[in-house]
């Protein structure tokens, strides 16, 4: 069959539907027109959604269906990235939950105790804050895809070899370096979807990414379980790596880059001072620094309760393993939800206002709190309480990161690095104060809960009387 080739202008859509009109009918096509007028403008939408075939001609018989919805869904991908970095997060995140089922068969095979099997954990969290202050200048330096592939590379390649460990030592140093690319999240992935998306589109972004990130407590141990059914330990580890695989390979072919810097051509050579020189730019920005403490206040919270609920609902309470298990779940479905309702709530009342108005509820929720340390605590004075200030830092979790983000201009990356290490800090704190009061009655953990909340309210108001007085 002879292909009938017409240039194609892309611009001029009436030119080429009556150009094609006239070659169709000296070919003697003109009966079946119609069965071909639909390719036709099949291969005009084509030639719209893929860019790349701009100024190429056009034969009679365009490109299959397939080879549009393809294109289509490329593009669809490239436009909605915040989902790879999303997965990209969980795979993260994920790691650091789907091995504790395997705890006590881990400290058999290495033959160490169950507590130094345990700083498999610590490790992970201490490495994902040692190296926040790199990770945001390179970032800034060399561009968000490059810092989320490199950080993607050490994590497969740092997992992977967890998975062959066969001493303790040889473990935990592999945890370490895989939760030092943590950081590759905020620096990377949150940063590039700050400065790809507006407003209100980077926080419905950064509210998906967070509700995946969430899933992970719940999650991960249920995956290690399940490949624990079929396999050793060690699989849960190579499970790990091969899915960062998948996900670098979609980054490599959809995630755009949005540092501006690289965009426009600038150079990117780095050296000590441009590293630590963005970092010091940042440091000075008590609008940014004081908002990140408030926030992190809250977190410490929340990790207070990630670390502590065993204690408390299992010790303190005499709930089995699997009573706790199913306690976790209102915690985690009031987080999710008023996660979802967050980006709509700022969007209405837009995001300034909204962070001030959080924040008194963040207030009022150390209400129950106190009320609760005060009196003997039941199951329900447990669980009543965090429901609620869970579901209050669901309202607070995305609109304050893209609040906290905004208020540096330039360093993004640093900003977003710096950001996340206090939260880090604030983190450790939490799950210290969690094991420190392990031999403590609930009342205690609910008094400091308290405590924590009642200071990020104060904290996060004084903030916003700064950031208004500096914008005056």
């Amino acid at each position: 069959m002879l292909p009938i080739v017409l240039g194609l202008d892309i611009r001029c859509i009436k030119f080429c539907k009556r150009s094609m009109r006239k070659v169709v009918v000296n070919a003697g096509l003109n009966n079946d027109f119609h069965k071909h007028h639909y390719f036709f403008y099949l291969s005009q939408l084509y030639m719209w959604v893929d860019t790349a075939a701009l100024g190429k001609l056009l034969s009679l018989y365009p490109p299959s269906l397939s080879s549009f919805t393809g294109a289509f869904m490329a593009n669809w991908l490239r436009s909605h990235f915040y989902l790879l970095v999303a997965l990209y997060a969980a795979t993260i995140f994920i790691s650091n939950d789907a091995f504790l089922p395997a705890i006590p068969i881990m400290s058999d095979d290495l033959d160490v105790a169950d507590g130094q099997a345990l700083m498999a954990v610590t490790v992970f969290v201490f490495g994902s804050i040692s190296v926040q202050f790199i990770v945001g200048p390179l970032s800034d330096a060399f561009g968000r895809k490059a810092i989320m592939l490199g950080g993607g590379l050490v994590f497969m390649l740092a997992t992977w070899v967890c998975g062959l460990s066969d001493n303790i030592a040889m473990l935990l140093s592999a945890r370490f370096c895989a939760g030092a690319t943590m950081s590759c999240i905020f620096a990377g992935g949150f940063a590039a979807i700050n400065e790809y998306y507006g407003d209100d589109n980077a926080v419905r972004a950064l509210s998906l990414s967070a509700n995946v990130t969430m899933l992970a407590p719940m999650l991960g141990p249920v995956i290690g379980a399940f490949i624990l059914q079929f396999h050793t330990w060690h699989y849960i580890f190579f499970y790990d790596a091969l899915l960062m695989a998948a996900v670098l390979v979609l980054l490599v072919l959809y995630m755009p880059e949005t540092n501006l810097r690289l965009l426009q051509g600038r150079e990117t050579r780095l050296n000590l001072r441009s590293v630590f020189s963005p970092l010091l730019v940042v440091a000075r920005n008590r609008r940014l620094m004081i908002s990140s403490a408030a926030f992190g206040l809250s977190g410490a919270v929340f990790m207070m309760w990630i670390t502590g609920s065993t204690i408390m609902l299992m010790k303190n309470l005499g709930l089995s393993a699997a009573d706790y298990a199913v306690w976790q779940i209102p915690v985690f479905v009031c987080l999710l939800f008023s996660n979802n309702l967050a980006p709509k709530l700022s969007r209405k009342v837009g995001l300034d206002r909204y962070v001030a108005r959080v924040f008194w509820l963040v207030g009022l929720a150390a209400i129950p709190f106190a009320i609760a340390s005060l009196f003997e605590t039941s199951l329900l004075g447990v669980m009543l309480p965090m429901c609620m200030f869970a579901f209050v830092k669901g309202l607070q979790n995305a609109p304050f990161n893209q609040y906290v983000l905004r208020l540096e201009k330039v360093y993004k990356g640093t900003a977003a690095s710096l950001y996340s290490f206090v939260n880090g800090i604030f983190g450790v704190l939490g799950a210290l104060s969690a094991s420190l009061l392990a031999e403590h009655s609930n009342a205690s953990y609910q008094a400091l809960m308290a405590v924590l909340v009642a200071s990020s309210m104060i904290v996060g108001w004084y903030a916003l009387r700064i950031n208004k007085s500096d914008a005056s």
